[in-house]
């Protein structure tokens, strides 16, 4: 999974792991549960609260970003 980190943000566009663990995939997501994952790290080192559904303007101005980064070339989805 593609993650952005902006200050103390981290947006993970994808739901499941892909760390140091076993990655996991848990799609489709069930009605209702957020698409991907957005922590504050500075108050959330160990990202136990996804804030992605709390902050919509937040997940969309990263995940701009991000198509921007994909966009230049400077990564690859």
């Amino acid at each position: 999974l593609f993650a952005l980190r902006q200050g103390p943000w981290k947006a993970i566009f994808g739901r499941g792991s892909g760390g140091w663990d076993w990655p996991e995939r848990h799609e489709p997501p069930r009605p209702g549960e957020p698409l991907g994952q957005l922590y504050n790290m500075a108050d959330d080192i160990g990202e136990t609260r996804n804030l992605w559904s709390e902050q919509p303007e937040r997940v969309a101005a990263m995940r701009a970003l991000f198509d921007d980064i994909v966009a230049g070339g400077r990564s690859r989805p």
